[in-house]
């Protein structure tokens, strides 16, 4: 399944079907969530969630787990879908956007800190492993970085096309960009230099480090996974598949590598022999989780006048 650019049919109907899928989930047909609303408590128990379905900027008295009725789920209104949301390394900040505006919350307070305009829908975001960087690009063909201390900018990377797949190395050192130039390029994050690029024969659609940081996978239209040593950014190993590569994880220890695409199949290998360990068939094609993009509306987030990033280092790639 290729990336959709101007096709509006086929969008109503990804949008129909997810809203099918979450009232099937969920018995209710009220996608934008329900609960009481009520104050925030001074100290909040349980764990924080980002709830994709969208919700009121408010805190909401809802439990998400029957048997532990103190705990509390929090729901951040968006417009007509939660697009990206991520959370900094230490928790204490999230990030998200329901298209061409990013905001940034503090979990502490959950009082927005920031808000960035963009010129198009987002569709990356990602904090670094240090929590000293945000990146996030999409439609307006760059990623762009703040810095999380004062949310300036940091740096720019202009890419030839919408940004699609984004990571930042283990270390921090290295931010790694992928999109419809269908070049994945690696950037150095102290110098904000080029220091590797990649060429696909399609478009990248994942992009993701082993935990040691010493391998890069990524694919998606070349219909294959590609492991580069991050040593010598030579090649390591490429698996052709059948299909689009959708998905692409590494196991904690970095041992495993897992992927699947539109082979609807979920291929693991051995990192040390790249033999295949386990391959099972999936019921759908992937992804396999929509909740991403679920719709949730009820108050749209309002465009803010935003100064346009004007500081930082500018990359092209």
């Amino acid at each position: 399944m290729a990336p959709i650019e101007d096709d509006q049919k086929e969008e109503d109907e990804t949008q129909g079907l997810m809203n099918s899928q979450l009232e099937e989930a969920t018995g209710n047909d009220d996608v934008a969530g329900s609960g009481a609303v009520g104050e925030l408590p001074a100290e909040l128990p349980g764990t924080h969630l980002a709830d994709s379905t969208g919700g009121q900027e408010v805190a909401k008295r809802r439990p998400f787990d029957p048997e532990s009725p103190d705990t509390w789920s929090f729901e951040l209104q968006c417009g007509p879908s939660l697009l990206i949301c991520a959370y900094s390394p230490a928790g204490n900040f999230l990030a998200y956007s329901d298209a061409s505006i990013l905001k940034i919350i503090s979990t502490s307070t959950w009082k927005t800190l920031s808000e960035v305009l963009n010129e198009g829908e987002l569709h990356v975001c990602c904090f670094s492993p240090c929590g000293q960087f945000l990146s996030f690009g999409g439609r307006n063909k760059k990623l762009s970085t703040l810095c999380t201390e004062t949310w300036k900018p940091a740096a720019e990377i202009q890419v030839d096309g919408i940004v699609y797949a984004c990571a930042y190395s283990p270390d921090s050192k290295v931010l790694c960009v992928g999109g419809g130039n269908k070049l994945v390029t690696a950037i150095d994050t102290a110098m904000w230099r080029k220091v590797a690029q990649f060429e696909l024969a399609g478009i990248p659609m994942v992009i993701s480090f082993s935990p040691k940081g010493e391998f890069l996978s990524f694919g998606g239209g070349d219909k294959a996974v590609t492991i580069v040593s991050t040593a010598s950014w030579e090649d390591v190993k490429v698996i052709n598949l059948v299909g689009w590569l959708y998905k692409c994880t590494w196991s904690v220890d970095g041992e495993l590598l897992s992927y699947g695409g539109e082979d609807r199949m979920m291929t693991t290998v051995n990192t040390s022999t790249w033999d295949t360990v386990e391959q099972a068939p999936l019921g759908g094609s992937w992804p396999a989780d929509l909740s991403s993009d679920v719709p949730a509306a009820q108050i749209r987030i309002e465009a803010v006048e935003i100064d346009p990033l004007s500081d930082g280092v500018t990359v092209e790639v």
